[in-house]
Parts: C-alpha cells; structure tokens; sequence
C-alpha cells in the first residue's frame, strides 16, 4: 500500500508540475528587442534611428491585440526619434563653424501620427550673410602691401589717393592709384590706375595704364599695356602692343599681333590676325581675321567665317554662307553657292587667253594669262566678274571688269614693251547640261595717260584717253 500510495503521489507531483509549467508557457510572449541605428557620420542626423520591430512568438502564444501593440510602439518610436534628431543637429551646430544660435529648432518637421517608414528629415540652417561697406579715406601710402598705412585692411578702404613704391591692395578707388610694380583693386577703380608691371581691378571706369599687362573684370574707358591686355566685359579702346582678349567688346581693340573677342561690336586691328565669334562691325588685319559670324567688313590678306551679311575683301576668302554681302577676294572659296569655271577663249587680237573664275555668282574673282606667238606677247589678267541667269533660260549674262598687262619682246631679247590697259566686257554665256558653256564677249578696251603703252606715250602725251573694241570667243567648263 505504501509503495502504491508512493507511486500516485509521485504521479501527481509530476503532472501538476507539467500542467503548470504548460500554464506558464501559455501566458508568456516573446517580443524582439528594439535596435537603435547610429549613423556613421555626424554629418547630419539620420532619417529614422528606429527600425520597424517586427514580434516572434512562440508555437502556443496567447493572441493579442496587433492595432493596440503597434499603436503603442509607434508612439514610443516617434518620441525616440524627435528627442535623438534633436541631439544630433545640437551636435552638429556645436562642433560646426555655424554659431548655434542660428540652428532653428522650429525647422525639423514633426513626425506624423501614422507609423514612420520612410521618414526624411529636412533640416534648415539659416545663415545670415551681411555685406560690409568699404570705408573711405583720402590717402592710402605702402611700401609693399602690408607694409603701409592700414596694413591688411587696406582691403575694406576706397581711397581717394593711393601710392605704392612697390605693390599696393585697396578695396577701391575714387582718383589715383600708382605703384612701382602692381597695383590691385578688390572692388571698383574710378579713375586713373598705373602700375609699372600689372594692374589687377575688379571693375574699371576711366584709364589702366601697365608696363606689362592690365586685367579687369569690366572696364568703361582705355586699357593700355606694353604686352597684354584682359576684360570681360569692355566699352572703350584696349590698345596692347601684343595682344588684347576679351569677352564682350563695344569699342575697339588695337594690338601690335592679336585680338580676341567672343562679342564685339565695333573694330579689330591687328597687324597679324584677329578673332571672334560674332562681329557687328569691322575686322582689319594684316595676314588673318577669322569670325564665326560677321555683320559689316572683313578686311586682311585672308578672311574666314562661317555667315557673311557684309563685305570680304583679301587675297583669300573663305566663307560658308553668304546671307547678305558680297566677298571680294582673288581666291574666295564659298561653301554655298559656290562658282568656278575654267575657260579658254581667243579674242580679236589673236591672243589666246585661259581663264579661272571663282566665287559666287553674284561676284567672282577673274585671273587669266594668254599669249600671242606671232606678235610674241605675254600678258595677263586680273578681274572680277558676275554671272546673272536670264529668264530662268540656259543662257547666263556674264558682265566682267579686269586689268591686263601686255609684255611685247624684241627681236633683241633685251628690250621689252609694257603694255597696260583695262577692259569693260558683257558676255553671253549658253550652257549644256549646266557644264559646259559657249560664249561670245564683246569687249571696250581703254587707256589713260599714267597706263597707255610706253611706246605712245613717249611720242605723244596730248591724249587723255585711248580706246578700242574687241571681240572674244570662248567654251567653259564648271568644275
């Protein structure tokens, strides 16, 4: 009995312990521990330090209510995030250049009620930047800056007066400023700066004078230097006895090799070449002018731009469309509505011309060499001539001015006759297929008292004026 009574007792001490620990087991829910995120940078405050936590329960876990649980945790995770973003811009304003007084607290969003996901903190930090006025004063004197009266903050001055045995640095100018080397103006010149070697100005209204170089921001009025000079934006005259650059130009640049502009509204001259990229006005240059667009006159041994409303006048022109204008030149090369023809003709003198056009239609350059073997004569011609379509037909009026030099040789080899006069001719010109072309060129011919023929003009100087007609045939072909 004993043993038995022993046994159920031990049965329901381990029963009741199971059924307990099951009770225990049924009551108790595990929820995952909340993390915290810490930004690696102190930058800026994180978007969210609080991750979405998300509940683990065991097998047997009682239900709860989720919209009560997540209600809660949101709240808690809201707080947590406002109190952290706080600290961190504090952190930020006090480790940082920025005074903290100028950290609003008003500026970082609140959270919305509903549960944050993907929040994104927007923080403003207003900086109050106030411009500080130039004082002014009548005389500014230094050996080299600092080395003068109001040492390093002759910066925050506009002097009057302003004398450097070397270098001198003043926040502007209302009159005169010299140095031996450089002079330097932060803000604005307003009238006479000269320097030895350079002058540095941020905007410039009178006269910079430099041994070597000028450089200004704007200037209204004259940039001279020895070598160089430099501007934005420039009203005036630049003069340099190297070069002279610029960006917008309303006046005129004058150097002794180059010019630059990128707008210029006025003149160029250079005894080499010139550029820019939109001219209103004129180019002159001894060997070269070069332009992207041009509106009024190209002048120099070669002339190149891609629009011409104007006139091109060199040896060599070189131009891709001609909108308004004309390009005078003994070579001109056109992209657009180019002429070229290649001519042989023979005129009543019986001389044998070839003759080259190129060009344009409207005006095209004529050079062209012939000789007479008979009469041994050499001569050569040099012209301009235009081509006008009639009636929309084949047949092409072909008007042409050009002067000819005549070289007459002796039976003794030693003398020679030079013969000088200029021809007005009006061809007509008929063309198959707009190849080739036959044409028949009635010609006046005259001389004046400084061209006749020597010959003449040694035995009879009474006569003003001499001409002649003549008539020429010739088949051209269009290359």
């Amino acid at each position: 009995m004993n043993t038995i009574r022993h046994f159920f007792t031990l049965v329901l001490i381990v029963v009741g312990t199971s059924f307990f620990a099951q009770a225990k087991r049924d009551t108790i829910f595990i929820y995952d521990t909340i993390r915290i995120s810490v930004p690696r940078t102190t930058q800026q405050p994180a978007d969210n330090f609080f991750e979405e936590p998300s509940a683990t329960f065991s097998k047997d876990s009682i239900i709860i209510d989720e919209t009560q649980k997540q209600s809660t945790m949101s709240n808690f995770r809201q707080s947590a995030n406002q109190l952290i973003r706080r600290i961190a811009v504090g952190a930020m304003a006090a480790t940082s250049s920025i005074s903290p007084n100028l950290v609003k607290a008003d500026t970082i969003s609140e959270p919305p009620e509903t549960p944050i996901t993907n929040t994104v903190v927007k923080q403003i930090i207003e900086v109050d930047s106030v411009i500080t006025p130039l004082k002014k004063a009548p005389l500014y004197l230094s050996f080299a800056y600092p080395l003068g009266l109001y040492g390093a903050d002759s910066d925050e001055y506009v002097f009057n007066m302003a004398f450097s045995v070397l270098t001198g640095s003043v926040g502007g100018i209302n009159g005169i400023q010299w140095a031996g080397i450089y002079n330097q103006v932060s803000d604005q010149m307003q009238g006479i700066q000269w320097a030895g070697i350079m002058n540095l100005t941020g905007s410039v209204e009178g006269i910079q004078w430099a041994g070597i170089a000028n450089f200004a921001k704007d200037i209204k009025g004259i940039q001279w230097a020895g070598i160089f000079n430099q501007s934005h934006d420039m009203q005036g005259f630049q003069w340099a006895a190297i070069a002279n650059a610029a960006d917008h130009v309303k006046g005129m640049q004058w150097a002794g090799i180059y010019n630059a502009a990128d707008s210029l509204e006025g003149m160029q001259w250079a005894a080499i070449a010139n550029e820019a990229k939109d001219v209103h006005g004129a180019q002159f240059a001894g060997i070269y002018n070069k332009a992207e667009s041009v509106r009024g006159v190209q002048f120099g041994l070669i002339n190149s731009t891609k629009t011409l409303s104007g006139v091109q006048f060199g040896l060599i022109n070189k131009v891709d469309t001609i909108e308004k204008g004309v390009s005078i030149g003994l070579f001109n090369f056109l992209k657009k509505d180019r002429f070229q023809e290649l001519e042989l003709s023979y005129n009543t003198y019986q001389t044998t011309f070839l003759n080259y056009r190129l060009g344009g239609r409207k005006l095209h350059a004529l050079l062209g060499v012939g000789t007479s073997w008979e009469h041994r004569h050499l001569e050569w011609r040099l012209g301009f001539g235009n081509q006008t379509r009639l009636l929309k037909s084949d047949f092409y009026l072909q008007p042409s001015i050009f002067w000819t030099n005549s070289s007459y040789y002796h039976r003794n080899f030693w003398q020679t006759y030079q013969d000088n006069w200029t021809s007005l001719t009006c061809g007509i010109a008929y063309y198959w297929g707009n190849k080739i072309g036959f044409k028949i060129t009635p010609a006046l011919n005259y001389w004046v008292d400084w061209n006749r023929p020597w010959r003449e003009n040694n035995n009879n100087l009474t006569d003003r004026v001499s001409y002649d007609f003549a008539l020429e045939f010739g088949l051209s072909v269009k290359l």
